[in-house]
């Protein structure tokens, strides 16, 4: 069984439904023509969603399994993201432990040059 996926409408697509209702309502004595009511079904059905234009949509299983997918990468970048947190760490202490070294071997040879 094929579910429906029925057109949401706010609040302007009913007053506009409305409206074309009044506006082309008949009295009695009028009476609507063959041309009229196929012309305003014609009207109806060219705004309307075929199944053709509905086949390629997502459905909530569609949208629930990339859901699972997001947390599931989600939960990778975290494991990522720690094991990358120490080495970063580690990786900032020792370019310090270099730069002052770098510092400490720029003063002796100061120090010798000068004597």
């Amino acid at each position: 069984m094929k579910k429906r996926i029925a057109k949401k409408t706010n609040d302007d697509d009913v007053l506009e439904i409305v409206n074309f209702i009044k506006d082309n309502m008949m009295t009695k004595s009028e009476g609507a023509t063959k041309e009229e009511l196929a012309k305003g079904l014609f009207s109806i059905r060219s705004q309307m969603a075929t199944k053709d234009d509905i086949a390629n949509m997502a459905t909530k299983d569609d949208i629930a399994e990339l859901r699972e997918r997001i947390v599931s990468l989600e939960k990778g970048q975290e494991k990522i993201f720690d094991t990358l947190e120490p080495l970063s760490r580690a990786h900032d202490k020792d370019s310090l432990t270099l730069i002052d070294h770098g510092k400490r071997i720029t003063r002796i040879e100061r120090h010798i040059s000068v004597k």
